[in-house]
């Protein structure tokens, strides 16, 4: 009972919750999900505690939870101690302590430990099992969502190039019909005969043109239904599929229980039968004995036939409640494996509701994305053209204002110019009046000295 006994659980607790499940023979034992056990911290003794328990979302109740990681030691030996006085006391639960019988604590003699070794190995085997095929399970219902957002993307495409086509063919038939209406005038104002059947020719070609683009439209209106009913077609299959395979997974479990409860029977009658032959050696054993004790001594016959009947008595009783308990385990088991199915049934079929209810909101949500990116794509090109017309008239404003500096500036260097001629014109009319006094007066002297 220091190594492993089977009422040993793991333990977590988070957010006033509290929750076991089976510990396992060594520490890398896989627990499933729904094997834990919740409920709310107060009603952890209540008398009533099977209707209390949680009935789903275990994951989140693991997620939010911490492990209780609080442990008694003994030498070199330690187990796990569950939950202290203290966390008692914090919520509120009554607790007492008390003794409990040492094979309720899990201490066998020698074969039963075998057993439960036994036992303990075969059920690791059954849940490493188990574990795969939720694991597949898992994986393929990722690969059918993933297939499914392919498909949903992939129809989006279609009905965006769908909606691009007709769109163009639109604005042909209003390019056409816009033609015609304008060869019908001018047919209406031809002057001749030679015009009038131009303009004739002309609607002829434009009618057969329409004609054309009428026939293609129905054509690929044909197209796109058959192509819708063959995508149905395909949808029907797979969904087909996926059910048969379901039913498929759903009878090879049935089949594995059943065989588990065929050996679960054929263990328990192999077990009876060894208590039985047990039982027989040990009243042989005490025959034996009391032959030889009536041999030795005459005197202790009595005595030692009255211990053998007593052991005897207690012997078969601790047989029978042995077996009685056997019992008592091997129905629990059959009822919790009912039980167990019985989630799982119903968790399949919550979770296929689940993923049709997220599709369609996938679905909604990107229709209502894309109607946004169409909306903001508008505001944006809006938006362009105005900053566009706003350029253009900033620009034609300072080209205005870099004319009007260029022709200041040009009227500036005129004016500089003509000053700088004018200024060069006094100053040549300045120095010509300066020669001439100084002509003048050099005249004047020349005369002077003359005379």
């Amino acid at each position: 009972d220091l190594t492993w006994g089977p009422s040993w659980v793991n333990w977590r607790a988070g957010n006033g919750w509290i929750g076991w499940s089976p510990a396992g023979y060594d520490n890398d034992a896989y627990v499933p999900e729904d094997s834990w056990r919740w409920l709310h911290a107060p009603d952890l003794f209540a008398v009533d505690i099977n209707r209390r328990f949680v009935t789903n979302n275990y994951k989140v109740y693991l997620s939010t939870s911490q492990p209780i990681l609080r442990y008694n030691k003994f030498k070199k030996f330690q187990w796990v101690a569950g939950p202290s006085e203290d966390w008692f006391r914090r919520y509120n639960v009554y607790f007492r302590k008390d003794r409990s019988d040492p094979s309720e604590l899990g201490r066998f003699e020698a074969q039963r430990k075998a057993e439960a070794d036994r036992r303990a190995r075969e059920r690791k085997k059954e849940f490493d099992e188990r574990r795969k095929r939720e694991e597949q399970v898992r994986k393929q219902l990722e690969e059918q969502q993933r297939r499914q957002k392919q498909e949903e993307q992939r129809l989006a495409d279609e009905q965006k190039r769908q909606a691009k086509e007709r769109e163009r063919q639109e604005k042909e038939r209003q390019r056409l019909e816009e033609q015609r209406k304008k060869f019908e005038e001018q047919q209406a104002r031809a002057r001749n005969d030679a015009e009038r059947k131009r303009l004739e020719d002309e609607r002829r070609k434009i009618e057969e043109q329409r004609k054309k683009l009428d026939d293609e439209r129905r054509r690929a209106a044909e197209a796109e239904a058959k192509r819708m009913q063959d995508e149905q077609r395909r949808r029907d299959e797979e969904q087909r599929k996926a059910k048969e395979a379901q039913e498929r997974q759903r009878a090879e479990q049935q089949k594995r229980f059943e065989e588990q409860q065929r050996k679960q029977k054929e263990e328990e009658a192999k077990r009876a039968a060894e208590l039985e032959k047990r039982r027989q050696e040990d009243a042989k054993r005490l025959e034996e004995q009391k032959r030889k004790a009536e041999q030795e001594q005459r005197k202790r016959d009595e005595e030692a036939k009255r211990k053998a009947e007593e052991d005897a008595r207690k012997k078969a009783a601790e047989d029978q409640r042995r077996q009685q308990e056997e019992k008592k385990r091997a129905d629990q088991e059959a009822k919790r494996l009912e039980q167990e199915k019985r989630k799982q049934e119903e968790e399949q079929r919550r979770q296929q509701e689940q993923d049709a209810k997220k599709a369609e909101q996938e679905k909604r949500k990107q229709e209502e994305e894309q109607r946004k990116q169409d909306e903001a794509r508008k505001r944006q090109e809006e938006q362009d053209r105005k900053k566009a017309e706003q350029d253009a008239k900033r620009q034609q404003d300072e080209q205005r204002k870099q004319d009007e500096a260029r022709k200041k500036q040009d009227e500036e260097n005129r004016k500089k110019a003509e000053a700088d001629e004018k200024k060069k014109q006094d100053e040549q009319k300045k120095q010509e009046g300066d020669k001439k006094q100084q002509d003048d007066k050099k005249k004047g002297n020349d005369k002077g000295g003359k005379k």
